[in-house]
């Protein structure tokens, strides 16, 4: 694993990325981008009453709160509708007679499209969950921004089960780079149907001069556009 990375997961998503702005439909993308400061630190004071002076001294009573992501991606327009969906289209409700299921949801600032995306394993290990969703809304509330939780794959029970049937790969398709371990030694077994960018960009293709026709795709109907 990259030792720049704190998690395998965060290195399958950084190919999936590669693969991505290879295929020109991200500009860049940040590791670890800036820090968001929900709250300032809270002080206390004490009046300290001397023989010969009276003076204030100051305590931290609360800390401040901070959440960093893991990705922040600058996507180009050739995305949208095919692996992002505008928060703007979706807040207003533009999108809702023929909503696109995308990977993705870009924020925007000065005609720029951006996510921000938390990694997470298919382990809810040390509640992670469950503080993700608490600072995803505080951001979303303070900044306007919203932060998403990507599962890149989902993993295979012995009796078969999927953990995470809307994992990132599922829903799309699997990096080359995934396809073999991670020391590159020979090719990974996966234990579910997957396609590669090539596979999944066909399909879409397949469909440009449907642009308006609800096809079925997984559990929910979509309107397929142009990707083109």
């Amino acid at each position: 694993m990259n030792d720049s990375l704190d998690s395998k997961e965060e290195m399958y998503f950084s190919w999936y990325l590669d693969e991505l702005q290879q295929h020109g439909f991200i500009e860049s993308y940040e590791y670890q981008p800036k820090v968001f400061r929900i709250t300032d630190p809270i002080y206390a004071k004490q009046l300290i009453i001397g023989k010969k002076s009276t003076k204030i001294r100051t305590s931290m009573l609360l800390r401040e709160h901070e959440y960093r992501a893991d990705y922040s991606i600058n996507w180009n327009r050739k995305g949208n509708g095919i692996f992002y969906a505008l928060l703007s289209n979706i807040l207003s409700g533009v999108l809702s007679d023929k909503f696109i299921e995308t990977p993705f949801i870009a924020n925007e600032n000065n005609d720029k499209y951006f996510s921000v995306v938390d990694v997470k394993g298919t382990y809810n290990q040390n509640d992670a969950y469950r503080r993700f969703a608490i600072d995803q809304k505080l951001v979303m509330q303070k900044f306007g921004i919203y932060v998403q939780k990507i599962i890149p794959s989902p993993v295979i029970s012995k009796t078969g089960k999927m953990s995470h049937p809307n994992a990132l790969f599922i829903k799309t398709f699997v990096p080359n780079r995934y396809i073999l371990t991670d020391k590159k030694t020979k090719t990974r077994k996966i234990k579910y149907e997957f396609r590669t960018i090539e596979q999944y960009l066909k399909i879409k293709n397949s469909l440009k001069n449907t642009q308006f026709d609800q096809v079925n795709y997984g559990n929910t109907m979509e309107t397929i556009p142009d990707c083109m």
